[in-house]
Protein backbone atom coordinates (compact mmCIF):
# COMPACT_ATOMS: atom_id res chain seq x y z
CA UNK A 1 0.00 0.00 0.00
CA UNK A 2 1.20 3.78 -0.61
CA UNK A 3 1.64 6.28 2.04
CA UNK A 4 -1.09 8.55 2.94
CA UNK A 5 0.79 11.72 1.70
CA UNK A 6 -0.03 10.13 -1.94
CA UNK A 7 -3.79 9.79 -1.28
CA UNK A 8 -5.23 13.21 -1.81
CA UNK A 9 -8.53 14.79 -2.19
CA UNK A 10 -9.00 15.29 -5.46
CA UNK A 11 -8.78 18.53 -7.34
CA UNK A 12 -12.00 20.61 -8.87
CA UNK A 13 -11.05 19.84 -11.98
CA UNK A 14 -11.12 16.14 -11.87
CA UNK A 15 -14.59 15.51 -11.09
CA UNK A 16 -18.10 16.74 -12.27
CA UNK A 17 -19.52 19.57 -10.91
CA UNK A 18 -22.43 17.27 -9.90
CA UNK A 19 -20.34 15.32 -7.02
CA UNK A 20 -18.63 18.62 -5.15
CA UNK A 21 -21.76 18.20 -2.96
CA UNK A 22 -20.31 14.69 -1.77
CA UNK A 23 -16.78 15.27 -2.12
CA UNK A 24 -17.11 18.30 0.37
CA UNK A 25 -18.77 16.48 3.31
CA UNK A 26 -15.46 13.62 2.89
CA UNK A 27 -13.51 15.01 5.90
CA UNK A 28 -9.88 15.37 5.01
CA UNK A 29 -7.30 12.53 5.81
CA UNK A 30 -6.27 9.31 4.46
CA UNK A 31 -9.05 8.02 2.13
CA UNK A 32 -8.00 4.17 3.15
CA UNK A 33 -8.62 5.31 7.04
CA UNK A 34 -11.77 7.14 6.14
CA UNK A 35 -13.49 3.88 4.23
CA UNK A 36 -11.98 1.54 6.69
CA UNK A 37 -13.74 4.02 9.92
CA UNK A 38 -16.86 4.57 7.82
CA UNK A 39 -17.49 0.84 7.66
CA UNK A 40 -17.08 0.19 10.84
CA UNK A 41 -19.59 3.20 11.79
CA UNK A 42 -21.82 2.39 9.68
CA UNK A 43 -21.87 -2.02 10.53
CA UNK A 44 -22.35 -0.10 14.33
CA UNK A 45 -25.73 1.59 13.06
CA UNK A 46 -26.75 -1.50 11.14
CA UNK A 47 -26.70 -3.53 14.22
CA UNK A 48 -29.16 -1.13 15.87
CA UNK A 49 -31.87 -1.19 13.77
CA UNK A 50 -34.65 -3.25 14.65
CA UNK A 51 -36.28 -5.69 12.48
CA UNK A 52 -39.65 -3.69 12.58
CA UNK A 53 -38.16 -0.70 11.11
CA UNK A 54 -36.35 -2.71 8.30
CA UNK A 55 -38.86 -2.34 5.65
CA UNK A 56 -40.17 1.18 7.50
CA UNK A 57 -40.47 4.34 5.14
CA UNK A 58 -41.37 7.53 5.89
CA UNK A 59 -43.71 8.19 3.08
CA UNK A 60 -45.62 6.45 0.70
CA UNK A 61 -43.16 6.22 -2.42
CA UNK A 62 -40.17 6.82 -0.24
CA UNK A 63 -37.52 4.00 -0.22
CA UNK A 64 -37.59 1.76 2.64
CA UNK A 65 -34.47 1.40 5.34
CA UNK A 66 -33.24 -2.08 3.25
CA UNK A 67 -33.35 -0.11 0.24
CA UNK A 68 -31.51 2.94 1.01
CA UNK A 69 -28.80 -0.01 2.41
CA UNK A 70 -29.25 -1.65 -0.80
CA UNK A 71 -29.10 1.70 -2.55
CA UNK A 72 -25.75 2.38 -0.76
CA UNK A 73 -24.54 -0.82 -1.88
CA UNK A 74 -25.60 -0.38 -5.73
CA UNK A 75 -23.60 2.98 -5.25
CA UNK A 76 -20.45 1.06 -3.76
CA UNK A 77 -20.06 -1.55 -6.82
CA UNK A 78 -20.51 1.41 -9.25
CA UNK A 79 -17.89 3.50 -8.19
CA UNK A 80 -15.63 0.46 -7.53
CA UNK A 81 -16.02 -0.54 -10.90
CA UNK A 82 -15.69 3.51 -12.14
CA UNK A 83 -12.39 3.26 -10.17
CA UNK A 84 -10.90 0.19 -11.36
CA UNK A 85 -11.82 1.04 -15.43
CA UNK A 86 -9.90 4.45 -14.74
CA UNK A 87 -6.97 2.41 -12.92
CA UNK A 88 -7.27 0.17 -15.88
CA UNK A 89 -6.94 2.79 -18.24
CA UNK A 90 -10.33 1.83 -19.86
CA UNK A 91 -11.28 4.58 -22.45
CA UNK A 92 -14.86 3.39 -23.12
CA UNK A 93 -16.97 6.46 -21.68
CA UNK A 94 -18.91 4.55 -18.68
CA UNK A 95 -22.66 4.85 -18.11
CA UNK A 96 -24.37 6.87 -15.45
CA UNK A 97 -26.39 5.30 -12.67
CA UNK A 98 -30.15 5.81 -12.45
CA UNK A 99 -31.23 4.82 -8.81
CA UNK A 100 -34.80 4.88 -10.28
CA UNK A 101 -33.99 1.90 -12.47
CA UNK A 102 -31.66 0.05 -10.28
CA UNK A 103 -34.13 0.08 -7.37
CA UNK A 104 -36.83 -1.26 -10.32
CA UNK A 105 -34.77 -4.33 -10.49
CA UNK A 106 -33.93 -4.67 -7.15
CA UNK A 107 -34.71 -7.40 -4.29
CA UNK A 108 -33.92 -5.55 -1.36
CA UNK A 109 -37.42 -6.58 -0.23
CA UNK A 110 -36.74 -10.37 0.06
CA UNK A 111 -33.27 -10.35 1.85
CA UNK A 112 -32.32 -10.18 5.13
CA UNK A 113 -30.99 -7.16 6.68
CA UNK A 114 -28.39 -9.50 7.82
CA UNK A 115 -27.62 -10.46 3.95
CA UNK A 116 -27.18 -6.75 3.35
CA UNK A 117 -25.10 -6.09 5.87
CA UNK A 118 -22.62 -8.54 5.05
CA UNK A 119 -22.32 -7.35 1.61
CA UNK A 120 -21.85 -4.23 2.04
CA UNK A 121 -19.05 -5.34 4.44
CA UNK A 122 -17.49 -7.58 2.20
CA UNK A 123 -17.59 -4.73 -0.81
CA UNK A 124 -15.97 -2.20 1.64
CA UNK A 125 -13.52 -4.32 2.41
CA UNK A 126 -12.78 -5.37 -1.53
CA UNK A 127 -12.74 -1.16 -1.93
CA UNK A 128 -10.52 -0.69 0.20
CA UNK A 129 -8.28 -3.50 -1.23
CA UNK A 130 -8.85 -2.38 -4.54
CA UNK A 131 -8.20 1.46 -3.72
CA UNK A 132 -5.23 0.73 -1.50
CA UNK A 133 -3.68 -1.07 -4.04
CA UNK A 134 -3.42 1.99 -6.27
CA UNK A 135 -0.38 3.88 -6.61
CA UNK A 136 0.35 7.62 -7.06
CA UNK A 137 0.91 7.26 -11.11
CA UNK A 138 -2.81 5.61 -11.04
CA UNK A 139 -4.26 7.82 -8.81
CA UNK A 140 -3.58 10.19 -11.40
CA UNK A 141 -5.50 8.67 -13.93
CA UNK A 142 -8.77 10.16 -15.07
CA UNK A 143 -11.95 8.82 -17.63
CA UNK A 144 -15.18 9.18 -18.80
Amino acid sequence: MMGSSERRRPEKNEYDDYYDRYIRLVPDGDIIEILNAQLETTNRLLKTIPIEKEEYRYAEGKWTTKEILGHIIDTEWVFAYRGLSFARSIATPLPGIDQDEFMSGANFSTRSMADLSAEYTHLRRAVIQLFGSFDESILGWTGV
